[in-house]
Parts: structure tokens; sequence; C-alpha cells
């Protein structure tokens, strides 16, 4: 059979309108990937997490508490000084990947920062030592969720020690510092694990006639520490020495107290089911 010329055109007119409607049906849009969650604890004490459906695997990043920083010595309340105490060590921070359970409960133990400790009255009264902090911990939540061991430990640091105060012939020497939360006090077991050791504070200043001794500086937080919270595990600072204050007209200054340290804290990062 012998087709018409004229349904030539007009099929091919048909089939180009019928393929631009195809080009304009909508098409769903494709669906986006879940962002990563990130929930931290940074209050000092235990707390519950419980881990969602469709999670297999954590990243953390933990940091143990700070040390108390020392209080400064004591003086004869003449021109001999007493000397400042040292600054306390800041928590070690350790990052790992660590395997999880959908629906299992995680127990978060954060660290306390240590108390400051106290400053000296007095000749012979050397300032008190700060106290250390606590270790920054995560374990399963059944049973004795520390029995078998931990999941992980950030360890803290440690305190600065007191300034001496001046006796009857001579100004005091500055206390020592405390030392940063150690990577052998430290572990993870996960994968991926980086153990990153705290600062160490700095020691007192010594004192010296009509010069009291400046309090020692506290140990900083690592770069990595600093992502979950930027004074998470700082050491707390040294206090100054009792003593002349200087000037035209010198007048008696009290030493100070050490400051506490920062409490620890942790991360914790995930990928929730799409």
């Amino acid at each position: 059979m012998r087709l018409n010329s004229a349904s030539s055109p007009m099929r091919a007119a048909q089939v180009a309108v019928m393929a631009v409607a195809a080009l304009l049906v909508p098409t769903s849009p494709a669906s986006a990937a879940p962002e990563p969650v990130t929930q931290t604890f940074d209050t000092a004490g235990e707390h519950a997490f419980t881990v969602p459906e469709g999670v297999s695997s954590i990243k953390v990043t933990a940091v143990g508490a700070g040390g108390g920083g020392a209080g400064g010595g004591g003086n004869n309340s003449g021109s001999l000084s007493g000397a400042g105490g040292g600054g306390g060590g800041s928590g070690a921070t350790v990052t790992c990947t660590i395997p999880v359970e959908a629906g299992s409960s995680l127990l978060v133990a954060v660290g306390s920062g240590g108390a400051g400790g106290k400053g000296g009255s007095g000749k012979y009264n050397n300032g008190q030592a700060g106290a250390g902090g606590m270790d920054t911990a995560i374990g399963k939540a059944e049973g004795d969720p520390f029995e078998a061991g931990p999941l992980l430990v950030a360890s803290a640091g440690d305190p600065g020690h007191g300034g001496e105060a001046s006796g009857s012939f001579q100004s005091g020497y500055g206390g020592s510092a405390g030392a940063g939360g150690s990577t052998q006090r430290s572990h993870c077991e996960g994968s991926g694990a980086v153990l990153t050791p705290g600062e160490s504070g700095a020691s007192g200043g010594d004192a010296s006639r009509n010069h009291p001794g400046r309090g020692g500086k506290a140990g900083q937080t690592s770069a990595a520490g600093m992502a979950c919270n930027p004074f998470a595990g700082q050491g707390g600072y040294g206090g100054k020495g009792a003593g002349n204050s200087g000037g035209h007209q010198p007048t008696q200054e009290p030493s100070k107290d050490g400051t506490e340290g920062h409490d620890g804290c942790v991360a914790l990062t995930y990928t929730p089911a799409g």
C-alpha cells in the first residue's frame, strides 16, 4: 500500500512533540546523603548515650581534665617575698573510631578539673599544691561499664606545686609545674587511634626582695582537643606569691590562690542512617 506523501511530515511533527514532552516530565530529585552528626559532652560527670539505628561506628575525640594550679607562698610582711605557685598540666587528647551496635548504650565519663591550691599566709607558710584532674573515659553501659576495662581513656593533667614562702633571711623558690596527661595512661580500643599528650604547666617564679614570684602558666589544650571544646582539659594557673607591691609607696599584698583546671570533654561523631 502506498502512503500518502502528506502523512510523513505530520508523523515527524508528532514524534518531535512527544520527545519535547518527555523532556518536560518532572523527575524525582536524588536523595541527599545524610550529614554527619556530632554530640558533645563537656560537663563533668557520667552521661548515657544510645547508639542510633543504622550506626555501626563512631568517631571519638576525648580530652582528660586539667590539673589545678598551686597557690603562691606567704612572706614575713617585710621586704622578703613569697614565690609563685606552679601551673597545672592539661589533659591528654585521644581520637579514634570505635565499633558500636545500634541500640546499645555507652557510658561517657567526663573528667572534672582539679581544684586550685590555696596561697600561703606568713613566713614559712608555703602555698598549697593544686589537685589533679580526673581522667575522661568511655565504656559500655552494661553492668559495671569499666569492670572489664573501658573502651577509651584520656588521662588527666597533674597539679602544680605550691610556691615557697619567705623565711627569716631569704625569699622563696617557685613551685614546680604539673605534667600534662600522658599517652602511656591513655588508650583506645578502636581503630586509627591518635594519642596526643597534654602540655605541662610552667613553674612559678622565684621571689626576691620586694619582688614576689609570679604564678606559673597553665598547660594548654591540644589543637585536636580544642575541636571538642576550646578550653577542654586546660590546666589551672599558679598563684602569685606574697610581698611588697613595689613602686614609690609599696604595700604588702597577700599571696594568690591557684585557679582550678578545666573539665574534660567528649565529642561523638557519626552518620545516621539515610
